[in-house]
């Protein structure tokens, strides 16, 4: 019984790009990812930590809000018996993590 053995060069020589550009966003959320621990430790020595999480949250909300808006518009429909949970969700997972930790 013969055993075909694949390694990347191999397989993307094949024809199948899809690993290349499997391995290319691997690289990119790592890069980003590790970038983010750097930039954290610079930012928490210039700014504040409630002053350096509301930058960090008001940046992600400009950049995942819309995409959230073309995904479905009744996302952000909230009735009045929904509204204590999400306050209390808000608070221990948001501000309560950013105070604490």
């Amino acid at each position: 019984m013969k055993i075909n053995k694949f390694t990347p060069n191999t397989f993307m020589e094949s024809g199948h790009s899809s690993l290349r550009v499997t391995y290319t966003k691997l690289v990119l959320v790592c890069s980003s990812w590790g970038g983010t621990f750097t930039s954290t430790r610079i930012a928490a020595q210039t700014f504040g930590a409630f002053t350096g999480a509301s930058i960090r949250y008001s940046i992600a909300l400009v950049f995942l809000l819309p995409l959230a808006w073309k995904q479905n518009r009744q996302l952000f429909v909230i009735s009045k018996a929904q509204l204590p949970l999400l306050l209390l969700l808000g608070f221990s997972g948001i501000f309560a993590y950013n105070y604490f930790f």
